[in-house]
């Protein structure tokens, strides 16, 4: 130690002691020592879980294999963007997306990796949030048949990224709540002749109508978030006259009818209808029907 004191001055000993811990700082943050400030990344470490009103315990749904990730201002216009297509573990799961000077939100969506969702590319400064709810929302009715598809969305609280010219490289941390926004329904109908004649439509989606071994005609269904108002109406007609057995609102006048029914927590349904030929003439009538096991309506019950 005495040599390497002899060998360097003290002012320059001082000065390389002091500046060492300094360096490192700067070099850790991402910012080199003769960077100005303002040049500091700056990120948001975003992490995911899933949690309803009706859960205790926080889920991460094995269902949620890809993320498309988004980064809204406060004016609610879009400032970056990321994705993951293999996500193993949601639990473990971290992704660092850009941004920089203000208050951000981070929109994620889960179940639109596949080419069945023709999405619109994202512009950086263009996109806002709104639009981008109405583009899946569109995407998901103008797509094929669903089938098991699972599709989750979650929105992160606020989070401030200071002004890098002042703090420097500052990366902050939110999570997201990711919620499903599918809804599968099976609708199944019994007293019907097995003649292929009749259909089963949720509006203009018409379902792969069979015959199961227990005489059952059924159909099954997948479809986004299902609120009061949206206009999903069930449909069970003839095939060729158009002739319907049935024509009522999905969500108020079938599945709410089932005190047990929570569309927030709920996710699979099975509604049941029984029919009767009325005349021995093949004039066939809606006599009951079961939401979940739940006799909602009977020949003398009015839905409405």
């Amino acid at each position: 130690m005495d040599k390497l004191t002899r060998r360097i001055p003290v002012n320059k000993l001082t000065r390389h002691l002091l500046w060492a811990p300094l360096a490192a700082l700067w070099t850790l943050g991402g910012c080199s020592i003769n960077d100005s400030l303002d040049d500091c990344p700056q990120g948001i470490h975003a992490s995911f879980y899933s949690l309803t009103a009706c859960e205790a315990d926080t889920l991460y749904p094995a269902h949620v294999a890809d993320l498309r990730m988004f980064v809204f201002d406060a004016r609610g216009t879009l400032a970056g963007y990321g994705s993951a297509d293999e996500v193993r573990s949601l639990a473990d799961y971290v992704h660092t997306l850009d941004a920089r000077d203000g208050w951000f939100t981070v929109v994620a969506w889960s179940g639109l990796s596949d080419d069945a969702f023709a999405l619109p590319a994202p512009v950086i400064g263009v996109t806002t949030k709104d639009e981008m709810r109405t583009q899946v929302r569109q995407a998901a009715r103008q797509a094929a048949p669903m089938g098991e598809k699972r599709i989750y969305y979650g929105e992160s609280a606020p989070v401030f990224l200071p002004d890098p010219a002042e703090h420097g490289s500052v990366f902050e941390r939110v999570s997201v709540n990711l919620l499903e926004q599918t809804y599968r329904v099976n609708v199944e109908v019994e007293g019907l002749p097995p003649t292929g004649e009749y259909e089963i439509l949720v509006d203009t989606e018409e379902g792969s109508a069979t015959f199961d071994a227990d005489g059952l005609l059924t159909a099954s269904f997948t479809l986004m978030q299902l609120e009061l108002g949206m206009d999903a109406t069930l449909i069970i007609r003839e095939r060729a006259t158009g002739r319907e057995l049935y024509r009522g609102d999905l969500l108020g006048t079938l599945l709410l009818k089932n005190p047990g029914v929570d569309p927030t927590c709920d996710r699979d349904f099975t509604i049941r209808f029984s029919t009767e030929d009325q005349c021995q003439c093949g004039t066939y009538m809606i006599m009951r029907i079961w939401v979940n096991d739940w006799l909602v309506h009977s020949y003398d019950t009015d839905l409405s």
